[in-house]
């Protein structure tokens, strides 16, 4: 059966991937899990009657980014497949979303020397906390959808892992919003601005939760020119600096309301858990779960402002005008 699966990927992937080569767009394989209508995950929090209106029609129309790649990744239940299909292709966003299906596997999943990873041996430093069987759990999942890369050697494995990491920080693989980000860090602030709102107009739930970095980023250069210093461990930076962290955040709780796939069983919820502990809803409430009932109200709030202030396209609200 796993090898029928396989099988059946194959022959649509190979289709895609020569679309790829041909025009540099993306038309993901489909079966039943890749191709079940996408529901936007519900907040939280209950949004408004407006927030939830514009954000039930984004969700119903996802754009390319997040219908073809994001989305699709989130589900599939081979990560080798796609990464051996799609890897090293197409644009920096695509290649950024790709790499993904590697970084959810490696360097977490590497085992001493040449050894395979067992479930074991991979939970074994875990805490002997509540939520360990939980986590547990989502190691076993997560070793399924990497279990196509446990046929490669070690040292190819470092390798690659090694290429993944490089092609990010040299931005050969970038999300919509690391592109943004990097022009401010670079000092082409209009430039970072421009394709920021770019990510706002083009409606993509994914490119716009990949605007989170950047905007902490844009607001911190805020508050610097105001004096405060933002190097400070975040429990020491005062109040209204600490609503720059929470408002980027905002953008990845958005980003779930537009049509990503948060669900409990996405790719990035059973990373939630597995490696950082949160366990519990789905992926928003699982961002959630670190902040004070203080900080989880404010972004919240924010949240809902954000939603509205995209539906609008009002880029001044959002603070994306020069």
């Amino acid at each position: 059966m796993r090898w029928q699966t396989v099988a059946r990927w194959t022959v649509a992937g190979l289709a895609a991937a020569t679309l790829l080569a041909r025009n540099s767009t993306l038309t993901w394989p489909t079966n039943e899990a890749v191709s079940r209508q996408i529901i936007p995950t519900p907040f939280p929090f209950p949004p408004s009657q407006s927030t939830s209106s514009a954000a039930s029609e984004s969700a119903s129309r996802p754009a390319p980014l997040t219908r073809e790649l994001a989305n699709p990744i989130e589900r599939a239940p081979s990560l080798r497949l796609v990464y051996d299909l799609l890897a090293h292709r197409g644009s920096a966003a695509q290649r950024a979303l790709v790499d993904q299906a590697w970084s959810a596997c490696f360097p977490a999943l590497l085992a001493p020397q040449d050894n395979a990873p067992t479930l074991a041996g991979s939970t074994a430093a875990l805490p002997n906390a509540p939520n360990r069987a939980a986590r547990v759990e989502a190691y076993r999942m997560l070793m399924a959808r990497c279990n196509g890369f446990l046929d490669l050697s070690r040292e190819h494995l470092v390798a690659e892992t090694r290429s993944v990491d490089n092609a990010r920080k040299n931005g050969i693989a970038a999300s919509p919003g690391d592109q943004a980000r990097h022009r401010l860090q670079a000092g082409d602030r209009a430039g970072a601005l421009a394709q920021a709102r770019a990510v706002i107009e083009s409606g993509d739930a994914y490119a716009i939760g990949s605007l989170r970095d950047f905007m902490f980023d844009r607001l911190s250069e805020s508050l610097q020119s105001q004096g405060v210093d933002t190097a400070l461990p975040r429990h020491e930076l005062p109040q209204h600096a600490l609503r720059a962290d929470l408002r980027a955040l905002a953008f990845a709780l958005a980003a779930c309301q537009l049509g990503l796939d948060c669900s409990p069983g996405a790719l990035t919820a059973l990373r939630q858990c597995a490696y950082d502990g949160a366990c519990d809803g789905n992926v928003a409430e699982r961002m959630l779960q670190p902040l004070s009932p203080d900080e989880r109200t404010a972004v919240e709030q924010e949240a809902r402002r954000v939603l509205t202030a995209i539906a609008m396209r009002d880029y001044d609200a959002l603070g994306l005008m020069p």
